[in-house]
């Protein structure tokens, strides 16, 4: 597993990673220290890239995927745009980018791997919905949990948090255009894909007839949104540093799971340079980062996501009893009462978890943000260094090895680079 950090300023950049990666075989899983996950792209700039989740690409190390990408690019500097969209493209086809032989069944794999997210992440909510594993699902509780979660899938929810009137139609998640090669392998695959998948996630419970089309839409209009199911086969890259004609340093960061039909399945994460007097400091934890999310947040996000089904469930559950208490009397005015109601399940978790984190960020900010104003990269290095000792120390602490030392930082400036291990220069 890993544990990462990301500081951004003004004029500097660090990138710091624990270096342990966590291997499963089809018997055992361990993990393995003296792992790399930094790379630089390009030294001019510089520019570097940063790993966490898969250990590999298409059976490939990153150290062999990223020196080839690096290859390709060439020597001249591009903006971390154009980094970031080469390297989509360049993982979506990396079979013609390479003369290593690649596994041809890692396609369909990667696919069956989504596939199976898609259907763990709307199992959930059923769970939501008060199905019990094993037993019959409901057909009404198998619609209101599809309901839910399309909603998840197509609706941008943090996008609407910023929208001053939520009554003016959810925001829709960015699509892609389908090629012929992603129709086809859809065409040919979804069905035995979803078929074992839901096999495996229901527990051999009988799935409502009615409700199977409808899912299997969802999934294929999952495949066109950025969104990604949750899976622990999903690997994150960070691309940072300072690129052709930038004069601040810029961050693009994304999530995927590999190629399939043509495309490589993302979803971004963050893109941005700092702003003087607005956001003069962008900081970012990934992967095990409970501790340093809850230090600088005041919450562990997989806590928060819980909160998060389990409140829904709850409002859903409640006003669901309302509305049948007033159509008793009146069925006009319970649809107008569902009608306004509608949203206040899956907002008001948002809205509370938002305003939570808000206040305690602000509480941090206050005194952690000027000290990173104003620091040069060797301080901003030490800053990430910090950072990362909470989720190390947690790891040894509770003698768990998938996060281990040393620690590694990229700390850089505008044509300069310095590699620090545990805080001593290399």
């Amino acid at each position: 597993m890993t544990s990462e950090v990301l500081l951004l300023n003004l004029e500097a950049v660090v990138m710091a990673a624990d270096s342990a990666v966590t291997l499963s075989g089809s018997e055992r899983r361990f993990s393995q220290a003296g792992i790399e996950k930094i790379y630089l792209i390009n030294e001019q700039g510089p520019v570097a890239a940063m790993l966490y989740g898969g250990g590999s690409y298409c059976g490939l190390p990153w150290r062999t995927v990223l020196g080839q990408f690096r290859e390709f690019c060439g020597a001249d500097l591009l903006t971390i745009d154009d980094y970031a969209s080469k390297l989509v493209k360049y993982l979506s086809e990396i079979e013609k980018h390479t003369d290593v032989g690649i596994d041809q069944n890692y396609e369909i794999n990667n696919f069956n791997i989504y596939i199976d997210d898609f259907v763990h992440d709307y199992a959930l909510w059923l769970l939501a919905a008060g199905w019990t594993p094993g037993g019959p699902i409901d057909e009404g509780k198998a619609k209101l949990a599809l309901r839910h979660y399309e909603e998840e899938v197509l609706i941008d929810d943090h996008a609407m948090m910023d929208e001053e009137d939520v009554n003016a139609g959810p925001p829709l998640r960015a699509r892609i255009e389908p090629s012929q090669r992603l129709t086809d392998l859809v065409t040919k695959n979804i069905g035995s894909a979803m078929s074992a998948a839901m096999g495996r996630k229901f527990d051999g419970a009988a799935f409502p007839e009615s409700c199977v089309e409808p899912l299997i839409r969802l999934a294929v209009a999952s495949l066109l949104v950025e969104w990604l199911p949750q899976s622990s086969m999903i690997t994150g890259l960070v691309m940072s540093g300072f690129g052709r004609n930038q004069a601040l340093p810029a961050v693009y960061s994304f999530k995927f799971v590999g190629a399939f039909g043509g495309i490589l399945k993302t979803r971004r994460a963050i893109s941005g340079r700092p702003k003087p007097h607005v956001e003069p400091v962008i900081f970012h934890s990934y992967a095990q980062d409970q501790l340093i999310r809850a230090f600088v947040y005041g919450a562990i996000p997989e806590y928060e996501y819980h909160v998060r089904h389990a409140t829904t469930e709850y409002l859903t559950r409640i006003l669901s009893d309302v509305i049948e208490v007033v159509a008793e009397s009146d069925k006009k005015l319970a649809q107008k009462v569902a009608d306004i109601v509608d949203p206040v399940p899956r907002l008001a978790p948002y809205l509370g978890l938002s305003m939570a984190r808000e206040e305690r960020a602000n509480e941090v900010f206050q005194t952690l943000w000027p000290a990173l104003d104003s620091a040069n990269a060797d301080v901003l290095a030490a800053h990430a260094l910090k950072l990362m000792e909470l989720t190390v120390l947690e790891h040894e602490l509770l003698a768990e090895p998938s996060v281990a030392r040393p620690i590694w930082t990229l700390a850089m400036e505008r044509g300069r680079h310095v590699w620090a291990k545990d805080g001593v220069k290399q």
